[in-house]
């Protein structure tokens, strides 16, 4: 990796591969969605939405090392003091990778840059009982950069997985693959 955040999708693929063998790692990039109620938080004056000093004090690493919710499934936040009242809310996320809801995919990092365009990591892990073209068990990761749009990424890594795994299939050896390290 560049110390200036600039990467190659070989660089992307190298992380991606080590990254995803953590099972932890594993379970966030494949969760499709997390809620969390946030305790104490001063009233806004808007009802519907929190301030933003407060989004930014929720906690980064929703789930614990586990993988499990934090206990309660709450984050308390310290008291303000000049709030006339503290509430609790409900935060939402969602993950914005689509891939999840296709058998097999398990994660991994959706994201845009003016350098990359759309881009898409996918993890692929062929199910145990996939007998024909597909090695079962056999982990994949695809890295797409400069998507032809947001929407292509997804049909475009689909198309990038079934064509691995058919050349895997046919015994060509020419493919230059990163082994799962």
């Amino acid at each position: 990796m560049n110390i200036e955040n600039v990467s190659t999708a070989y660089d992307m693929a190298r992380l991606s591969a080590i990254a995803i063998k953590n099972d932890y790692f594993r379970k966030v990039v494949s969760t499709a969605t997390y809620t969390c109620t946030a305790k104490n938080l001063p009233k806004d004056e808007d009802e519907n939405s929190s301030s933003e000093r407060n989004k930014r004090r929720l906690p980064r690493n929703p789930l614990t090392e586990k993988g499990k919710p934090n206990p309660e499934d709450a984050v308390n936040l310290e008291p303000n003091m000049d709030a006339p009242s503290l509430v609790s809310k409900k935060f939402k996320w969602t993950n914005t990778n689509l891939m999840l809801k296709q058998p097999g995919y398990n994660g991994l990092k959706t994201g845009i840059t003016e350098a990359a365009g759309p881009c898409l990591s996918a993890s692929y892990l062929c199910p145990l009982s996939h007998t024909d073209s597909c090695h079962a068990g056999h982990h994949y990761v695809v890295i797409l950069l400069n998507s032809r749009s947001m929407d292509a990424r997804w049909d475009e890594v689909a198309k990038l997985i079934q064509w691995t795994i058919v050349k895997e299939h046919q015994n060509q050896t020419d493919l230059h693959c990163l082994p799962f390290l």
